[in-house]
């Protein structure tokens, strides 16, 4: 579990070569579907918020060290679940939003474990891309929950 909330620098350590890592620079592209739906629903707070989380997500994917990209990552993605969730929380009511947003909620968490339990094998970078889809489509559901 503390592996997870690694924050150290040290960019001479590769977390994962460009040939696993490229998938997780597209798959942070994912992040873009809540920006483009939050964007047409007026909600320019969350646009913002998922934009830099793409970015922020890809820029470290693309070099995946352990350097400064790393830990901006970690913080940024770090803050980003803790306003949907906490938006969550309070504008998610009905039972059908509930119990589809908590389902995708263990199984992302558990993608999430996965994705560093595994990382240092050939199946990391599948279990990270499916955490960061599931992100996005509870991220969708919380954006449909406010608008």
């Amino acid at each position: 579990m503390m592996e997870m909330m690694d924050m150290k620098y040290a960019p001479h350590i590769r977390v994962a070569h460009w040939n696993t890592s490229k998938y997780v620079v597209v798959s942070s592209g994912f992040f873009l579907v809540p920006a483009v739906y939050s964007y047409t629903a007026g909600l320019t707070y969350y646009t913002i918020l998922s934009v830099l989380t793409a970015v922020i997500s890809a820029n470290y994917w693309k070099n995946a060290v352990c350097s400064w990209e790393r830990i901006v990552d970690r913080i940024f993605a770090r803050m980003s679940f803790i306003i949907y969730f906490s938006n969550g929380m309070y504008y998610i009511r009905t039972p059908t939003s509930v119990i589809s947003s908590f389902i995708t909620f263990i199984a992302f968490t558990y993608f999430y474990y996965l994705s560093n339990k595994y990382e240092k094998t050939d199946t990391w970078w599948k279990y990270h891309m499916a955490f960061h889809l599931l992100s996005c489509y509870t991220q969708c559901i919380v954006l449909n929950s406010i608008e």
